[in-house]
């Protein structure tokens, strides 16, 4: 007959460890989050965007013309946060008209940080600029907030 285990007793020899298929618990060496991000990767089969920088500066094709007439090569971009989904969700230009042109030139007029010296950026801005610079910032944003190997195949020409 089998020996009766007693509360708090140490298992013995004979005992097996029972399997998890559950990631191990945080230890002093890892913290909770990078717990968390091994067991992302595994569930979705990629390592998810690189968290070394939320900003990143992109070179456009055509470039976009200043008031003054000066033409700038140079934009930064961020990552999308839950914050711009939800403006885009409550705004009227939006809500009056839901589709993805509208959907992209309001992230785009919020993700863009900056367009050379402009600082301050505008849907009509996003509006005016052509299709291959929106394109690049587009890809920028969606590398950044995504990770890059959750790109869409690129596309020739205008459109996404």
């Amino acid at each position: 007959m089998a020996k009766a285990k007693k509360p708090g007793q140490a298992p013995t020899k004979s005992s097996k460890p029972k399997s998890s298929s559950q990631p191990p618990p945080p230890t002093a060496d890892t913290s909770p989050s990078e717990s968390y991000s091994s067991e992302s990767a595994m569930m979705y089969g990629g390592s998810g965007p690189a968290r070394t920088s939320h900003r990143e500066i992109i070179q456009l094709p055509v470039g976009f013309e200043l008031p003054d007439g000066k033409l700038v090569k140079e934009a930064e971009v961020r990552a999308v946060t839950g914050g711009d989904e939800m403006y885009i969700g409550q705004s009227v230009q939006y809500n009056r008209n839901p589709n993805d042109l509208v959907y992209k030139t309001l992230l785009l007029s919020r993700c863009i940080t900056k367009i050379g010296p402009k600082t301050n950026v505008t849907m009509s801005d996003v509006s005016s600029m052509h299709a291959l610079d929106v394109r690049a910032l587009e890809y920028a944003v969606y590398r950044l907030t995504y990770g890059e190997e959750n790109l869409p195949p690129e596309e020739p020409g205008p459109g996404g």
